[in-house]
């Protein structure tokens, strides 16, 4: 199992055990100079700081916005306690979430648009909004990731693709669509976990096979005939 997968599923795991430890009491908050800290949301923090630095050092700097919004919301009365304010509710959460949205949509929109095409041999991994292009002149097998991002997979020069290309994927809270020729077959084999997989239109039964391996977790996959 991969590293950042194995990460990510623990650390889902933990935030459950401490949410329940949490709420029951069994884990006490301790006393700083920030007033009394939950345990829980110490560690809840620093996953989401950890997040941030993971998109800060992809490039991806418009997706930081949301993690520390909740970071700051996690600590608000904290915040308050420090800079020795009466009101613990220093701004209202919806607005704090509004603004993170539109700074990670508006920043977005500012930063170029992340467009790659695939080598041979090579597995490519996506995060933000992105576009990948496969020459079926020199495709047999290819491995796509894209993580909490948008992205996009089309073949080019399909008119020199013999069939029996494989392609992996694996998709992690995002949203992947593929689009495929319309005279092409495709056969999937996608294990999907609490997301959607779909797919639009008919293929040729009698053309050239495409086999899309791989895994959905928490996101969309769209496989399109074009």
């Amino acid at each position: 199992m991969k590293f950042q997968k194995v990460f990510w599923g623990l650390a889902l795991v933990l935030c459950a055990v401490f949410i329940i430890l949490d709420a029951t009491d069994v884990i006490a908050p301790f006393t700083s100079i920030f007033g009394d800290v939950s345990v829980f949301f110490v560690i809840l923090g620093i996953m989401l700081l950890a997040l941030a630095v993971e998109r800060i050092a992809n490039g991806k700097f418009n997706e930081i916005f949301v993690p520390l919004a909740l970071i700051f919301m996690l600590f608000e009365k904290n915040i308050a306690f420090a800079m020795g304010l009466e009101k613990t509710n220093i701004i209202n959460n919806w607005i704090v979430l509004l603004c993170a949205v539109l700074l990670t949509v508006g920043v977005g929109m500012l930063m170029p648009r992340n467009i790659k095409k695939l080598k041979k041999g090579k597995r490519s991994r996506y995060i933000g909004s992105s576009s990948s292009y496969i020459d079926c002149a020199d495709f047999s097998s290819r491995e796509v990731e894209n993580n909490m991002g948008s992205c996009v997979v089309r073949f080019e020069n399909t008119d020199e693709y013999s069939g029996n290309g494989v392609l992996t994927i694996e998709n992690n809270m995002g949203s992947l669509a593929i689009y495929v020729p319309n005279t092409w077959n495709v056969r999937t084999n996608i294990e999907n976990n609490m997301g959607s997989v779909r797919v639009d239109g008919d293929g040729d039964t009698s053309g050239p096979l495409l086999i899309i391996n791989g895994e959905n977790n928490m996101g969309s996959v769209l496989i399109e005939y074009v």
